[in-house]
């Protein structure tokens, strides 16, 4: 359900983009935000990163820190975005234990960066819960990635999560 509904968004930004050319900047610069707004009330489990939940790395050196993320047990992500770029940690909640820690060889981190590359597959580092509450868990981690169609790296390091444990 969830992936016809970001398909159906998807083309609708498409066709939308295409009828833009025929309207004024100002008009375009509305629909954009009115779509966007549609599909974050329509994203759930999306939260703003305040002091009590977060995501913050160093992507290559450079200091990254989500305004949004989701942590789904269901999806089975925690989802760090900033900007349409977006860090995606493996995540279940049954193993979500102060100490646990996540191999990425087996479990890939998804990461979309807004550069030449774009979409980068992390297969080299690890996750581990440094702390778990009864409805936080807390967290760091470091990935190398290679570009999908590239053999360039991507380095992320100093990475640090705090989440909200809600079971979906």
């Amino acid at each position: 359900m969830e992936k016809e509904f970001f398909a159906a968004i998807i083309s609708f930004l498409v066709i939308a983009a295409i009828s833009c050319d025929s309207q004024s900047k100002s008009d375009a610069v509305k629909q954009a935000t009115d779509i966007q707004k549609m599909v974050k009330e329509r994203s759930p489990g999306y939260i703003a990163t305040n002091a009590e939940f977060y995501m913050k790395a160093k992507i290559n050196g450079k200091d990254w820190s989500a305004d949004e993320m989701m942590a789904s047990d269901r999806a089975g992500r925690i989802v760090g975005k900033l900007n349409g770029e977006s860090i995606s940690l493996p995540f279940e909640l049954r193993y979500a234990k102060t100490g646990a820690t996540t191999n990425f060889k087996n479990h890939a981190v998804d990461i979309y960066m807004k550069d030449d590359v774009g979409i980068w597959g992390g297969r080299m580092g690890e996750m581990e819960f440094t702390k778990v509450g009864d409805n936080y868990a807390e967290g760091k981690f470091y990935v190398t990635a290679t570009g999908l169609d590239s053999d360039k790296q991507l380095t992320i390091t100093e990475g640090t999560f705090r989440i909200p444990l809600t079971g979906e």
